[in-house]
């Protein structure tokens, strides 16, 4: 999976990070509540909505740079 993440990121001119956090979310690698890192805690005070919302902001803008 790293070595086609970072192929694909590579061609598009995008951190690999943007395909990566999706597919972990999607395959849940670990239960909520456990594998925290102490300098996560503003992603963890912050609802779920609003987190999805602001990484599609971030996503939508290298598209729209992207364009330009």
């Amino acid at each position: 999976m790293g070595t086609g993440i970072g192929a694909l990121s590579t061609l598009l001119g995008m951190g690999g990070g943007t395909l990566t956090v999706p597919l972990l979310v999607l395959q849940r690698p670990h239960p909520p509540g456990r594998g925290h890192l102490g300098g996560a805690r503003l992603a963890h005070a912050l609802p779920v909505a609003t987190l999805r919302r602001g990484f599609a902001a971030v996503v939508a803008l290298i598209g729209v740079r992207m364009l330009v």
